[in-house]
């Protein structure tokens, strides 16, 4: 037995280490090794298995949990602590990092520049496209962008933002090592709409920062001829750089602002950010007004509540509003159609209530009491933030 354990370990310090060339389905690699080749290209890697009871090191990711052996999904250990500017030391050659927090992978160098449009996938797989970065680029969001050393400020002086790891079947959360590197955001403000040169337009980049702030990126475009708000097609004519043609009600589509989720920042005063995708933190700019206070419309209009809530610029939270003429708009209690448009009088909400879609009173600090038979109450909503209380009926003792 003393003998079999012996030679197990000599046979795994035989072979190419981890990291290594192989081919696929030969015997190049240590022992405890296997030669991984994803995409049967016939290039393989010297790669350590893992699994959920056996996680990767802590600079390394569990690539490609997806097949079964032994009953048990397993993928391969991937980590070659390639650095951004220095890929030389880690890959052998020219490359590119290949980001996966907590791994820094060795990628085929492409020939995209700054800025430019990019792949990781096919840098990290593919060598015959080019689709990846230039040396001394990472691909972030699917665009080449400048890395940066964590702790230091990038030339332009704004931060260094980190490369989040998020969790991991087959990594050890606990032990997870941050990156030493990460991006520098793109250098326009998609907010006010600054830093590109002639011909080219600032356009919503990323959404970074836990969902507070946006990041811009100079692309070519035809010059807006629709202003924020203009119904529009996505086939044209262009709607503003940072807006994007969404749907305002049913059946129409207007021109609409995009905006950080977690902060508000990009809309206008009285408009609130209404999360259009949570992964990313990214939102809609929706409503003009605030339907709780009435404010922000003109004297012959009124502000009643549109479907929609999130955050404000100046970081409070509220409902979407919209100004519209007080002729027509429904009572408490009516029913009412559920549309994203605004349909009942200031101070109510369309939502459902014990199986009815009706106009239902807002209540709370500074309100009117809720009518016989209702009290106020906390609601969740997908159309109205928990902060909100509305006049539902009475729970049963």
């Amino acid at each position: 037995m003393l003998l079999l354990l012996w030679l197990a370990q000599v046979g795994a310090q035989v072979g190419a280490p981890a990291g290594s060339p192989c081919v696929p389905r030969g015997t190049d690699c240590a022992l405890d090794l296997h030669c991984a080749d994803p995409l049967g290209t016939g290039r393989g890697t010297c790669r350590r298995s893992c699994s959920e009871a056996r996680p990767c090191a802590p600079h390394e990711i569990c690539f490609g949990l997806i097949e079964e052996r032994f009953g048990i999904d397993v993928g391969e250990c991937w980590g070659d602590r390639c650095r951004p500017g220095h890929e030389a030391e880690a890959c052998g050659g020219p490359a590119t990092c290949v980001v996966a927090p907590p791994a820094s992978l060795c990628g085929v160098a492409g020939t995209r520049g700054l800025g430019e449009a990019c792949s990781q996938v096919i840098a990290l797989l593919d060598a015959g496209k080019g689709e990846g970065c230039r040396p001394g680029l990472l691909c972030v969001a699917e665009r080449c962008v400048e890395p940066c050393e964590i702790g230091r400020p990038c030339p332009s002086g704004s931060p260094c933002l980190t490369l989040d790891a998020p969790p991991q079947k087959g990594n050890d959360s606990r032990k997870m090592a941050p990156l030493p590197f990460g991006w520098c955001e793109a250098g326009c403000d998609p907010v006010a709409g600054t830093g590109c040169p002639s011909g080219q337009a600032c356009v919503v980049h990323d959404v970074v920062d836990a969902g507070r702030r946006l990041t811009g990126q100079c692309e070519a475009r035809p010059a807006p001829t629709l202003a924020t708000g203009a119904v529009c097609t996505p086939e044209g004519p262009a709607c503003p750089p940072s807006d994007l043609c969404a749907f305002h009600d049913e059946h129409t589509l207007r021109c609409t602002t995009v905006c950080a989720a977690g902060s508000g920042q990009g809309c206008p005063p009285h408009a609130v950010c209404a999360v259009a995708n949570p992964d990313r933190g990214v939102g809609l700019c929706w409503g003009a007004c605030d339907p709780l206070a009435n404010t922000g419309c003109p004297a012959d209009r009124v502000c009643t509540t549109t479907l929609g809530h999130g955050r404000r610029a100046d970081g409070s939270t509220g409902l979407a509003g919209e100004c519209v003429a007080p002729d027509g708009l429904l009572p408490a209690g009516a029913p009412c159609p559920h549309t994203l448009g605004p349909t009942c009088q200031p101070g109510l909400i369309c939502l459902p209530v014990s199986g009815d879609t009706l106009c239902t009173p807002i209540c709370g600090t500074g309100r009117p009491p809720c009518p016989p038979g209702r009290a106020c109450l906390p609601t969740a909503d997908f159309f109205a933030p928990a902060e909100i209380s509305l006049c539902l009926p009475e729970p049963k003792p």
